[in-house]
Order: structure tokens, then C-alpha cells, then sequence
């Protein structure tokens, strides 16, 4: 009898462990139907255990699923450096010198969600090398649809980016890849981006349609629209809509709506430029004014701001849990390699190291708490220090303005002192210009960010339709094309006012000053280069031509 008692030991040992491994089998089923029904997954004690079981017990396909959902679990959590941690974990899992179709469509997953989460922690570089290889891996296991969608969201990291030509380009080609899949229900909504683009060329009723096929025939609707901060940019398309086609009362309604509605710092840019230049055109100079200057301050430093701290944030917090990942990898390695007799043998020590090692931890973490915090004090510092010396420097920079312009206006004096004096006349247009006074008062205006009247507007067309009376007919015979920001900046290069100054001018940024002098280049000469082409060919409009 007592023969049979060690094997009745090891067959309930075998019983448990079999039953075990069944229940953590059935877990990880739930977990995954859980997921699939894009329910949340907030368990991370379940998760955790399964992915720790599935590491010594399971397949590769079954560790690669465990940590894939310990990653989304994390997601939903809102722990992105752990959930970024366990998708680099989930992919190491594949075999990527011999992948199967099972084992792509994981990877396409795992890279799909890591992207959608760096997208969201507002880096979109990193978001958008994760969707190329989502891309690359659903294409691998003939996932066309999946892979156009993955595509596709690389278009929101390059309008989060402000590179509105390139996500411009990714929606068409999405488009087109949607078509080609009969898909047209999806492919109308990459139709909004697109209308954009038709309203940016004058092609309105290209755009028209665009919009219509977006709002009424794709999975777009009212409802969906407040869950998703993406489709809310259809408000700001039919903005720049009505607004080329002359109803900036219907314009100014749904740049209204994007404003109160979009959550996102490029969005609300668009918002502002786009009520910008609606209340010019109504001729409201108190309201042009306040969303020039709220489209200047959300034009840039608020996404730049936003992507360099969440940049370090993530990337410290990453590094640290990707070190600790490591780490307790090899640690399992090596455990592995020990045998059962040894490992029972030392548990007792094993407990005690480990108590040892998260005393150890706990310190470390305090301390790196500590350093973290006189980082922050000392970065602080550094930040109100720096800006006080950069408010120093523009204070010499508008005494040296101020000095130079007296300087200047001495000069002038004296040239034209020394012309009465000996009967020197200017002998071309240029030195003409440049003893005019209202000429004069725009290039010191350019300096002081000073706004010019309207008085003062026409004085400078008059006296440009005396001196330069062929490039004054150039631009009526072209003014019924060109807005009122465009007409003026052609005025501006013509007096030799530089981008920079025709900004302070204008109220605009210098950005799309550089992009309107690219779009008037093949709107009134018919040609494509750079801004400093249509200068060039501004400036060399002369009598006879």
C-alpha cells in the first residue's frame, strides 16, 4: 500500500496541474471575448497571472495573445508605458524569420494598437512608424481592408505633424485602396480630408460633392461624431466651403460649431483661421483681430509644447519599465535553466532575495522620485531664467530697430538733401520707391508689428498705380482672384517688405505666407516653384509688359 503512495502523489499532482492549465485556457478565451467585444479590460491582476503562466506553460501563439491583452489591458487603463512595455513583449513573441498568417495577423494587431496609443500621447512619429508595420503585416497575411484602414490612420499623425499636403495624400490613396476593395461606404469617409483639398483649389463643386458623399453615404452620422474628434473636422470643411464660395454667413456657423466642438490643438488652429478669415470678409475688424491672434498662438506652440513633454514622459517611463522587462526576462531564463530539486531547495532563499530586491526597489524608486522632482525644480529655474534673458534680448532688439530706423531716416534725409543740392533725380523705380514716404512707413511698419488704416492701404495702391503704373494694371486684371490677404501681400513684396514683416503686417504666420506666395505663383503665372520664384517674377513686371 505504501508502495502506491507516491504515485497517487504525482497523478493529483498531474490532475492539478492539468486542471490548472485547462482553467488559465479559459480565462484567456474570456479575456479575448472580452476584447473582441471592445469591452473594457480592467483586470490587470488576471491578466498579469495569464501572461506569467502562459510564459512557462504555453505555445507561442498562446504567449503572444496573453501579452497582447495584458497590453490592452494596460490601454485601457491609461498605464501607456506599461501597455507599450507588453505590445514590444507580445511581437518578440513571433518568429519573424518564419511567419505564418495567424502570426502576421497578431502582429498587424499588436502594431495597430501600439500606434493608435502613441497617436493618442501625442507622438506621432513614433504612431506612424507602428501603423507602417500594422500595414506591412496585414498586407502579409492578405488583410487588404485592415491594412488600407491602418493606412489610413497615418493621416491623422501627419495632420497632428501640421503636413496637411502629406495627410491630404494618404486619405486619397486610402480612398482610391477602399474603391478597389468595393468598400464605398468606408472610402466616402476619407472623402472630408479631400473636400479640404477640392475647396483649397477652387474646385467647388468637386468639394460639394465630397462632402455630401461624406455626410450622407459612409458610416458618418450626428451622433458618431460626438464620440469621434476626427469626424468633427467636417464642420471646419464646410466652413472653408461656403467661405470660397462667397456665403460667409453659413461659413461663419460651422467654424462657430469646430470652435466650441474640437478638442484637439490642430483643430482648433484650423477653427481660428478659419474665423479669421471669415470675419475679414464680413469686414468685423474687431473679431478678425481676436482669431488672428488665437489662430497665431494655437498655430504652433501649443502642439509643440504638447509633444515634447508627452515625448519625455513617455520615453522615460518607457525606459524604465522596458529595463525592468528586461531584466525579469532573464531572470525567468536563467530560473529556467535551474532544476526542480535546486529551485525547492533554495525557495526559502529566493523569498528573502526577493523581499530583499523590492526593499531595493522601493528605495530606488523614491530616490528617482526625488531626482525627478529637482530635475523638474531645476528645469524650472532654468525655463524663468531663460526668459527673462529672452525678454532682455528683444528689448535690444527693438532699441536696435528703433536706432537703425532714425539712422535710416538720417540717410534718406541726406540723399535727398545732396539730390536738391547737385539736381540728382533717382534714376529707376526702385530708388523712387524708396523715397516715397508711404513706402517708407510700411517698411517701418514691417519692424514695429505696427497695423496699418485702411487711409493708409489706399494711399500706398494710389501711389504704386502712379509710379509702377504696369504692375498696378497686373493686379486689377488679377484681383477678382485673389483675397484680401493675398491682394495686399503682392503689394508688400513689390515695396521690398520681407516675409517677416509682411507677417507683423498682416497678422498671419510666416508659414502661410511661404504657402500662399506658392499657390498665387500658379494662380497668376501658371508656373510651380518656390515662394522665391513668385517674388522674383512679381518684381520683374515692368513698363511695356
Amino acid at each position: 500500500m505504501k508502495s502506491f503512495l507516491p504515485i497517487l502523489f504525482a497523478l493529483f499532482l498531474l490532475t492539478a496541474c492539468v486542471g490548472n492549465g485547462e482553467r488559465m485556457r479559459r480565462d484567456l478565451d474570456a479575456l479575448q471575448e472580452k476584447n473582441l467585444a471592445d469591452s473594457l479590460l480592467t483586470d490587470s491582476t488576471l491578466a498579469m497571472t495569464l501572461a506569467d503562466y502562459f510564459d512557462r506553460h504555453g505555445t507561442q501563439a498562446e504567449r503572444l495573445e496573453a501579452h497582447y491583452l495584458l497590453a490592452r489591458t494596460w490601454t485601457d487603463l491609461d498605464q501607456a508605458p506599461r501597455a507599450l512595455d507588453a505590445f514590444h513583449t507580445a511581437a518578440e513573441q513571433a518568429d519573424t524569420t518564419r511567419l505564418d498568417s495567424l502570426s502576421c495577423h497578431w502582429l498587424s494587431r499588436i502594431y495597430g494598437q501600439m500606434g493608435g496609443l502613441l497617436h493618442n500621447h501625442q507622438l506621432p512619429y513614433n504612431a506612424i512608424d507602428a501603423y507602417s508595420k500594422a500595414e506591412h503585416y496585414a498586407l502579409e497575411c492578405n488583410e487588404m481592408a485592415i491594412a488600407a484602414l491602418f493606412f489610413e490612420q497615418t493621416a491623422a499623425c501627419y495632420y497632428l505633424l501640421g503636413d496637411m499636403d502629406q495627410a491630404v495624400k494618404v486619405m486619397e490613396q486610402t480612398y482610391h485602396r477602399l474603391l478597389a476593395l468595393n468598400d464605398t461606404i468606408s472610402a466616402n469617409l476619407c472623402l472630408g480630408p479631400l473636400s479640404f483639398a477640392a475647396t483649397k483649389s477652387n474646385d467647388y463643386e468637386k468639394a460639394k460633392d465630397f462632402i455630401e458623399m461624406y455626410e450622407h453615404h459612409s458610416i458618418y452620422s450626428d451622433e458618431a461624431s460626438n464620440n469621434y474628434n476626427r469626424w468633427k473636422l467636417l464642420h471646419c470643411d464646410k466652413g472653408f466651403y461656403y467661405l470660397g464660395i462667397g456665403k460667409a454667413d453659413s461659413a461663419l456657423h460651422y467654424f462657430k460649431k469646430a470652435y466650441n466642438e474640437c478638442q484637439d490643438a490642430r483643430d482648433l488652429t484650423l477653427a481660428c483661421q478659419g474665423l479669421y478669415l471669415t470675419y475679414d470678409k464680413l469686414s468685423q475688424p474687431d473679431s478678425t483681430a481676436k482669431y488672428a491672434v488665437l489662430y497665431a498662438q494655437t498655430n504652433d506652440s501649443t502642439f509643440l509644447h504638447s509633444v515634447s513633454s508627452s515625448l519625455l514622459s513617455m520615453q522615460h517611463l518607457y525606459d524604465y519599465n522596458r529595463m525592468q522587462s528586461i531584466a525579469k526576462q532573464k531572470t525567468a531564463d536563467a530560473k529556467k535553466a535551474k532544476s526542480l530539486a535546486v529551485l525547492l531547495f533554495l525557495f526559502a532563499a529566493g523569498m528573502l532575495i526577493l523581499v530583499s530586491l523590492w526593499g531595493v526597489k522601493v528605495r530606488r524608486n523614491r530616490i528617482r522620485a526625488r531626482q525627478k522632482y529637482e530635475a523638474n525644480l531645476r528645469l524650472l529655474k532654468k525655463k524663468e531664467a531663460d526668459n527673462l534673458l529672452l525678454q532682455m534680448h528683444k528689448d535690444d532688439l527693438q532699441n536696435l530697430i528703433d536706432e537703425n530706423g532714425q539712422v535710416i531716416r538720417q540717410l534718406q534725409e541726406e540723399i535727398r538733401r545732396y539730390e536738391q543740392e547737385y539736381g540728382v533725380e533717382c534714376s529707376s523705380d526702385e530708388d523712387r520707391l524708396n523715397e516715397i514716404e508711404i513706402c517708407r512707413t510700411f517698411r517701418e511698419m514691417a519692424y514695429t508689428a505696427e497695423k496699418p488704416t485702411e487711409e493708409e492701404w489706399q494711399a500706398l495702391f494710389d501711389v504704386l498705380q502712379e509710379s509702377l503704373p504696369a504692375f498696378s494694371r497686373f493686379m486689377e486684371e488679377h484681383a477678382n482672384i485673389l483675397n484680401n490677404t493675398e491682394y495686399r501681400t503682392c503689394y508688400l513684396i513689390r515695396i521690398h517688405v520681407n516675409v517677416k514683416g509682411i507677417s507683423n503686417i498682416l497678422g498671419v504666420s510666416a508659414p502661410y505666407i511661404s504657402r500662399i506666395r506658392k499657390e498665387m505663383l500658379r494662380t497668376l503665372f501658371r508656373v510651380s516653384g518656390s515662394p522665391a520664384v513668385f517674388d522674383k517674377k512679381l518684381l520683374s513686371i515692368k513698363e511695356g509688359q
